[in-house]
């Protein structure tokens, strides 16, 4: 991700990332850990300097 950011930004372009963030439509984890497993997932798209998270419920 980082050297397509570098690649987008050498060439005068923006890039805006949009994270997803399926845990609950995946059915990824049992219903009792969907929240925290949301958090999760958005704090490694924030670590990985994404620009936006898409959430459903």
């Amino acid at each position: 991700m980082e050297a397509i950011r570098n690649a987008v930004s050498k060439a005068g372009a923006h890039l805006f990332v949009n994270a997803r963030c399926d845990a609950y439509l995946a059915k990824l984890v049992e219903d009792s850990k969907l929240t925290d497993e949301s958090i999760a997932r958005a704090r490694m798209y924030l670590w990985g300097r994404r620009n936006g998270l898409h959430k459903t419920f």
